[in-house]
């Protein structure tokens, strides 16, 4: 199976399942959960790109508010990393980020 190209970092770009046998019939009806599992490493990859995309944004926004000591964010999952945002947005502190500048006509 072709891997999409944003994930082929993770795994190569192809990947590929043995359905064990050399007899066709019988590898012709293993196909289908072969496939499932393939898709499902593929699933896994993206995940794992999203997770690293999410940690990258939650880095750079406690690095801002600087409160980056005060979480873990190397070592958090998806799900304590959104916990982690909602603590970093509801800052006591009501920091501003300065994002850039903005010319509006």
């Amino acid at each position: 199976m072709t891997v999409p190209e944003e994930v082929r970092h993770l795994l190569n770009s192809q990947i590929k399942l043995s359905t064990g046998t050399s007899d066709k019939n019988e590898a012709q009806k293993r196909l289908p959960e072969l496939a499932i599992k393939l898709k499902q490493k593929i699933a896994d990859a993206r995940a794992i790109l999203d997770a690293d995309e999410l940690r990258k944004e939650v880095r750079t926004i406690a690095a801002n508010l600087n409160r980056s000591s005060e979480f873990d964010i190397d070592n958090a999952n998806t799900s304590q990393l959104i916990v982690i945002l909602q603590q970093l947005s509801t800052s006591e502190t009501q920091d501003v980020i300065h994002q850039g500048k903005y010319h509006l006509v």
